[in-house]
C-alpha cells in the first residue's frame, strides 16, 4: 500500500511540474523536531543536551533534496549519539531516514503575508547497529505536514503513523504541532505540542507528550 502510495503521488508531481514559487522559509522558521513542509535543497543539523540518567549529547545531521516544484526527498544521516562524559561513556550511532516528499497544496500571497502548504512524505529508516545506543530499529513512517503563516504568526505541524520493521523499533501514531511568532527574520519564538503513543512504558504502549 505505502508503495502504490510513493508512486501515484509522484506520478501526480511530475504530471504537475508547475507550482507557483514563494519561498516560505524567508517567513517560516524550521520548529526543531518538525519536518519542513516545503520542497528545497538544504541542510541542517542540530545538537541537543540531555539530562536524563548522566547525561547524553546527541546531533542529527539532515539533508533535503528539491527534484521540482512539487517533489523533494529527505536523507537523516545516522545521528551521533555520546553518553557523559564524552569519549568516555558509550556512544554510537542511529539509524539512516530517507523517502520522497510531495507536496500536495501550496499557496502564497506575500503581499498579505499569507500562505499555507500541505505535504505527504514517506520515510524508510534503516539501523544499520542495531546494538547501538542511538538504535530506532527499522520502521515506514508515513505523515502529512502542515504550514500555515499569517505574517508575523505562524504554525507547522505533522500527523503520522510509524511501522516497525524489526524488533528495535514499535508501532505508533504522532501528532507534533509548533505554535510560533516570527521577532525578527531569523528568530521566532515557538510553543510546541507533541503526543506519541510509540513510547513504550513496562512493554505497553503509553501516550508520550509535553
Amino acid at each position: 500500500m505505502a508503495i502504490l502510495m510513493i508512486v501515484i503521488l509522484i506520478n501526480m508531481a511530475n504530471a504537475d511540474s508547475y507550482v507557483e514559487q514563494c519561498d516560505v522559509d524567508d517567513y517560516i522558521i524550521k520548529a526543531i523536531g518538525i519536518e519542513e513542509t516545503w520542497i528545497e535543497n538544504a541542510v541542517y543539523g542540530f545538537t541537543q543536551f540531555s539530562n536524563n540518567k548522566n547525561g547524553q549529547l546527541s546531533f542529527y545531521p539532515e539533508v533535503e533534496a528539491k527534484f521540482s516544484n512539487r517533489l523533494g526527498a529527505e536523507i537523516d544521516l545516522p545521528p551521533c549519539v555520546s553518553d557523559y562524559p564524552i569519549g568516555k561513556g558509550n556512544s554510537g550511532i542511529g539509524a539512516v531516514t530517507i523517502g520522497p516528499k510531495v507536496l500536495l497544496l501550496r499557496k502564497c500571497d506575500f503581499q498579505e503575508g499569507k500562505a499555507y502548504l500541505l505535504t505527504f512524505e514517506t520515510e524508510f529508516s534503516y539501523s544499520p547497529i542495531p546494538n547501538s545506543i542511538a538504535s530506532t530499529g527499522n520502521s515506514l513512517t508515513e505523515q502529512i505536514e502542515y504550514g500555515v503563516l499569517s505574517y508575523p504568526y505562524f504554525s507547522t505541524g505533522e500527523l503520522g503513523y510509524t511501522e516497525k520493521l524489526s524488533n528495535e523499533a514499535t508501532n505508533g501514531y504522532f501528532v507534533n504541532i509548533s505554535l510560533d511568532r516570527n521577532i525578527i527574520s531569523s528568530f521566532a519564538v515557538q510553543l510546541e505540542i507533541e503526543a506519541d503513543n510509540q513510547y513504550l512504558y513496562n512493554n505497553k504502549h503509553a501516550l508520550e507528550g509535553f
